[in-house]
């Protein structure tokens, strides 16, 4: 049995300007969920790859990227991630997470300077506890409690 995408979750450039697509397999887990090259998605799977970019353009909320960065604005966001004391009141929003391969996720950091940045979920817990509580509660789905007389 061949191995088919049940649907592209997202995008990336790479380093040297390839783009490649994080996708999820039908019949798989999440957890199964693979980078694949845009060559090797338009040579195998064209109509996934043709659904995913119509679905995009189709989307009324932008996906966050992740903007190519030269090796300035790099350093910039690292020594202000460093230099900030209190994340909390610097975060403007967490844009995105995801599961990493190693225990934890990957968080997208949207900073209130404009910048953006990239960390691990044990260090956004430690120091915004508060803004990934917000970030789930938007995913977060509550049933009415309803009194009974």
């Amino acid at each position: 049995m061949e191995d088919y995408p049940e649907y592209i979750i997202g995008e990336r450039i790479s380093g040297e300007g390839e783009k490649w697509y994080y996708v999820k397999w039908v019949g798989c887990d999440l957890e199964d969920n693979t980078w694949e090259t845009e060559e090797k998605m338009k040579v195998e799977w064209p109509a996934a790859l043709k659904k995913y970019k119509k679905d995009v353009e189709n989307r009324t909320l932008k996906r966050y990227q992740i903007p190519k960065q030269n090796p300035l604005l790099e350093e910039t966001v690292f020594n202000y991630t460093n230099s900030v004391k209190d994340w909390e009141l610097e975060i403007s929003s967490i844009d995105y997470v995801e599961k990493s391969k190693i225990p934890g996720l990957i968080v997208y950091i949207q900073w209130k300077n404009g910048l953006k940045s990239v960390h691990h979920s044990s260090e956004v817990y430690m120091k915004c506890p508060q803004k990934m509580i917000e970030y789930f509660e938007q995913f977060a789905k509550f049933n009415e409690i309803f009194d009974e007389d």
